[in-house]
């Protein structure tokens, strides 16, 4: 497991590549902050992934959301080792 015990932030993970991209994190076992502006898809993915993802929602053309996604993966994982 590549990523045991990894907290990761992947943008974008809501929908398509970034979607794959979360769930090979929680496979290679680590923890994953999904983000993306598609709430029903989110917490989708998150109910899938289950204690080992959080979501986070935001538009990242507002220069305050990438704040908001670190402080949401500290919160959630208490720890951030990736992007």
């Amino acid at each position: 497991m590549k990523l045991r015990d990894k907290a990761l932030i992947v943008t974008g993970s809501t929908l398509g590549i970034g979607k794959a991209t979360a769930r090979r994190v929680v496979a290679e076992g680590g923890r994953v902050l999904v983000h993306g502006l598609e709430r029903e898809e989110g917490e989708a993915l998150v109910a899938e992934l289950g204690d080992a993802a959080a979501l986070c929602l935001g538009d990242l053309a507002d220069l305050d959301v990438a704040a908001e996604i670190v402080a949401a993966a500290l919160a959630a994982f208490g720890r951030l080792d990736g992007l």
